[in-house]
């Protein structure tokens, strides 16, 4: 009785393996695929020297939580906390948005281009952005701060930065 078990179970697992060895597999959509545009760099030094920007630290502050990052081999990322503010400086030789904050159906720096360089700092609902250029390099900087319109603090980092 076993062995006729046995028979019958090999005889139907045959069936289903030949049965889904003929489809080809279908292709596989997931995290996998997905080709992540930051690669993460270990110091400002490195960051600065891959896409040819000069970012510092801010002067006279206290920072802390730096992480460093290049977006698709062109755009610099620097977050770090500052006087218990969260901050993302970015830079690129790029003159178009490189934000990467999105507000009311645009980015905060297609809007200020829109207004011809007439908008460079905004307050929005997750936070405050400002961005200036310098050279041929623009500098994109963006606060968590939220609840308030005082861009004080913001503008203090940002003169630290330069």
């Amino acid at each position: 009785m076993k062995k006729l078990t046995l028979l019958i179970l090999a005889v139907l697992l045959c069936f289903a393996v030949s049965a889904c060895g003929n489809e080809p597999a279908a292709p596989q959509n997931g995290p996998s695929m997905v080709v992540n545009p930051m690669q993460g760099k270990a110091s400002l030094e490195e960051l600065n020297a891959a896409i040819g920007c000069a970012m510092k630290a801010p002067a006279g502050m206290t920072v802390s939580d730096e992480k460093f990052f290049v977006i698709s081999g062109t755009i610099a990322e620097y977050r770090f906390t500052a006087d218990g503010i969260s901050y993302t400086l970015r830079a690129s030789a790029d003159k178009g948005d490189i934000s990467g904050i999105h507000v009311n159906g645009t980015t905060l720096g297609d809007a200020a281009n829109a207004a011809n360089g007439a908008a460079e700092t905004a307050v929005f609902e997750n936070g405050m952005w400002t961005r200036w250029f310098d050279g041929n390099m623009q500098y994109s900087l963006v606060s968590s701060e939220t609840g308030t319109t005082d861009t004080s603090a913001l503008y203090r980092v940002r003169d630290a930065l330069r």
